[in-house]
């Protein structure tokens, strides 16, 4: 299983975690991140 991580600039996620399977997305998490509508 491949892995990609990617660190954002600009946005509220510090960090995409991506985890490939044959060539296709199998999970992808989100580090850090702002509140948004929710609050």
């Amino acid at each position: 299983m491949d892995s990609l991580k990617y660190i954002t600039h600009g946005t509220c996620s510090r960090q995409i975690d991506i985890q490939l399977k044959d060539g296709v997305i199998d999970s992808v998490q989100f580090t850090g991140g702002c509140h948004g509508n929710l609050q």
